[in-house]
């Protein structure tokens, strides 16, 4: 599981280690003797108090102005189950990340090729490339949308 932070401009979850904000595209600075929060439940635990009954949780390492509620970070997208969907059928894998228009355009367009191409015969390295190039850019799509580089 990845450590969370909130862009300082817009309040976007984004990665620990993210320097650009993908929603707003702020560059996250970090002010002179910043010293990076230690991970882990109990280095949060030293590095705050507990929250008093009823107030949310902040995140670690930051306090009074500006305190955001702790993140938790879930994997929205398989990029295997994406290259296997895409495997099957060109476009599936497109479809399940959220592309809808582009993996339809994939699912129809894609029988269309493979048919004129199975009669000239030779333009069937065109098919297989389509077809290896579909399951590479669906596992990619869900990598970006797990790092947050794309919306689902």
């Amino acid at each position: 599981m990845a450590d969370m932070k909130f862009c300082y401009k817009c309040g976007e979850k984004i990665f620990q280690e993210a320097e650009i904000c993908p929603k707003c595209g702020v560059r996250q600075m970090h002010p002179p003797n910043y010293q990076q929060p230690a991970s882990g439940a109990a280095a949060s635990a030293q590095q705050s108090p507990p929250a008093a009954a009823g107030q949310p949780a902040t995140q670690p390492g930051t306090s009074g102005q500006g305190a955001q509620p702790a993140a938790h970070y879930e994997e929205r997208k398989s990029p295997a189950l994406a290259a296997i969907l895409s495997f099957f059928w060109c476009g599936l894998g497109h479809v399940y990340c959220g592309d809808f228009a582009f993996g339809l355009m994939l699912i129809l367009v894609y029988p269309i090729i493979a048919f004129v191409c199975s009669i000239t015969i030779i333009c069937i390295p065109v098919v297989l490339l389509m077809w290896f190039w579909g399951m590479y850019d669906s596992y990619g799509l869900a990598q970006r949308i797990n790092r947050g580089e794309v919306k689902s």
